[in-house]
């Protein structure tokens, strides 16, 4: 009985002692907020508790707006009760101080994916964030780039460079055969066809020049013309066939085509040489296509003339492209050397032979009556002086031929005739001036016998 009193006393009087304990830090724990004026009123279960607030830690706040039940109704701003009810910075804040009312968005260029931040992260290169408080940084888009970090936006890709990707930090050069001339591109524009680029990073292409070409778009480089064609102007998407009148020699990467040379010629485009005149032909000027056939009256007797010649003295060409000169027909000539036909001989002159300088003077007694035929013999009836073409008859009976002067002379008959008809004609003559002279005596005597008046004998005339 008596352990069992002892074993019952010692319950009881560890109770008490745990109660005194409990009663104590209430004690502490009410005068420990008294002193610190942190102490505030709680209710619980309609039970009125002294409890202590503390400061919200970085990355979350609180404010007097809080309400939540367990949160202190009067506590400062920022502070809550065993932190449990201090709310978190969402994403895209952040809070780098304790005890805070709300927490700040991130900057431009910065951003927070994560709640209750203390401070905020710059953006990668190649990415921007270009408003406050985002939780993530944009990649750049194409065209652009960017090569710092926490940066608010992307540089645009200068000309002669590109981008094809999002977030990048550095832009591309454009490489050879392409090019760009604006900012911000996504891509490099092909050089055009007569166009090459042989460098990275061009803002133009550069145009094929003089003898060369291109028929593709995006080239480095050009062609050089091929045989027998050419280029004049720079940018040549095809080059030309030499034109007819030009030849290329088989050349490549001609600019211009040499022109036929006198005494040649090309027909046809993209000739490789040019053809000389054939004899009988010629030419003159230059970048020509066929060739002129000789005149009449000169000739070439070589291939390549420039100029067709003319025939020497006695000989001619009677017919076009002439290869060679023939001697004056039997009475025609030619004294000097040209390109004129041989004349005939004048009237009176004659030659026999073939090629002559010169006609010869029909003589004197003799008549020529072709330029080709030798001279005749004068008749004896007619006179045939020097130069003639025909004999000149004497009339009979009143001339006669002088064969030592070539005249015809009169004869004794002729000269009776003359006297004959000269007497004659004195005689009438005489009488004619006889007849008018008695005529013009007897008109002058009527004259002066004729009255002044043919007034009546019977007038009287009276004084004033």
């Amino acid at each position: 009985m008596t352990k069992h009193c002892d074993h019952g006393l010692e319950m009881e009087m560890t109770f008490l002692i745990k109660c005194c304990k409990i009663i104590s830090w209430i004690i502490l724990l009410f005068l420990i907020s008294e002193a610190s004026g942190l102490g505030y009123e709680l209710s619980i279960n309609c039970t009125v508790h002294y409890v202590t607030c503390q400061a919200c830690i970085a990355g979350s706040f609180a404010n007097s707006s809080v309400e939540e039940c367990a949160c202190c109704l009067t506590a400062s701003p920022g502070q809550c009760f065993n932190q449990s009810f201090c709310q978190e910075c969402s994403k895209g804040y952040y809070q780098n101080n304790s005890a805070q009312t709300n927490c700040f968005p991130c900057q431009k260029g910065f951003y927070t994916n994560k709640k209750g931040s203390t401070d905020c992260t710059p953006c990668e290169v190649g990415f921007f964030a270009n408003k406050t408080g985002l939780s993530v940084c944009y990649p750049c888009p194409l065209g652009t780039f960017q090569n710092k970090t926490g940066q608010p936006e992307c540089s645009l890709c200068p000309v002669g460079q590109y981008q094809s990707q999002k977030g990048q930090s550095e832009c591309k050069n454009c490489s050879e055969g392409t090019f760009q001339n604006h900012q911000g591109q996504p891509q490099c524009e092909d050089c055009s066809p007569g166009f090459y680029q042989n460098q990275t990073g061009q803002r133009t292409c550069w145009k094929c020049p003089s003898g060369q070409y291109q028929e593709e778009k995006g080239c480095s480089s050009c062609n050089p013309c091929d045989r027998n064609t050419y280029c004049r102007e720079p940018g040549c998407i095809h080059c030309s066939l030499c034109p007819a009148g030009t030849f290329g020699n088989d050349s490549i990467g001609l600019v211009e085509c040499p022109a036929c040379h006198p005494g040649s010629f090309s027909a046809a485009n993209g000739s490789s040489q040019c053809t000389l005149c054939s004899k009988g032909f010629y030419q003159s000027k230059f970048n020509k296509t066929n060739c002129d056939p000789c005149a009449v009256g000169s000739y070439c007797s070589d291939t390549g003339c420039e100029e067709c010649g003319p025939c020497p003295r006695g000989q001619e060409t009677r017919e076009q492209n002439s290869t060679l000169c023939h001697e004056c027909l039997i009475g025609y000539y030619k004294d000097v050397q040209s390109k004129k036909l041989c004349k005939e001989c004048e009237d009176g002159f004659y030659t026999t032979v073939k090629g002559s300088f010169l006609c010869k003077q029909c003589p004197q007694g003799y008549y020529c009556p072709s330029t080709w035929e030798s001279p005749r013999v004068c008749p004896q009836s007619a006179i045939c002086p020097a130069g003639s073409s025909s004999p000149e008859s004497c009339d009979i009976p009143f001339f006669s031929a002088d064969v030592q002067t070539q005249k015809c002379k009169a004869t004794e008959e002729l000269i009776a005739l003359i006297i004959g008809v000269s007497v004659v004609a004195f005689i009438i003559l005489a009488l004619i001036v006889y007849k008018v002279h008695k005529e013009r005596k007897a008109r002058q005597f009527q004259e002066e016998t004729q009255p002044l008046t043919t007034a009546p004998k019977n007038q009287i005339y009276m004084g004033l």
